[in-house]
């Protein structure tokens, strides 16, 4: 059985991608508490990255620990009124509270500075965007088409 949390030696930007796909997979399948753990990792091997902030917090909110979720909410909101943060980070938590309109003007403006996590979000169904017309043009937009099943 794997190790809910990739060993930190090696390449850190690779370990940290690392904990991120295995924390998708384990949140795809449901697992919440080794999800948790990955994204864990992930924001202590990046430094607090608001990525991985929004990914644990969108974790959290999905396994109804709430007061987790907007205490990262919150942290991750200020990151982004004291500097950069990507714009699929704050597409998470709209999109984990409801607010479809302020997660879909994220995701519009994810596309306008080229935010590599946009692509991500199209190809990872974890993390996926809502197959919407307005999403859908935006997929389009983007260059790429959605997986026909």
């Amino acid at each position: 059985m794997l190790n809910p949390v990739i060993s930190t030696s090696g390449f850190p930007f690779i370990i940290q991608w690392a904990n991120t796909l295995l924390g998708l997979a384990y949140w795809g399948k449901l697992n919440y508490k080794e999800a948790i753990a990955a994204f864990e990792k992930g924001i202590e091997l990046s430094g607090g990255d608001p990525i991985y902030m929004a990914l644990l917090a969108t974790t959290y909110y999905e396994f109804g620990e709430k007061a987790n979720a907007e205490e990262l909410f919150d942290i991750v909101k200020q990151k982004s009124r004291d500097g950069y943060v990507p714009p699929m980070a704050l597409y998470l938590i709209h999109k984990a509270q409801g607010e479809e309109d302020l997660a879909y003007e994220c995701a519009e403006r994810a596309y306008k500075e080229r935010d590599i996590w946009l692509v991500s979000s199209i190809i990872i169904p974890t993390v996926g965007l809502p197959d919407e017309p307005r999403y859908n043009a935006l997929v389009k937009k983007v260059g790429l088409e959605r997986n026909q099943r």
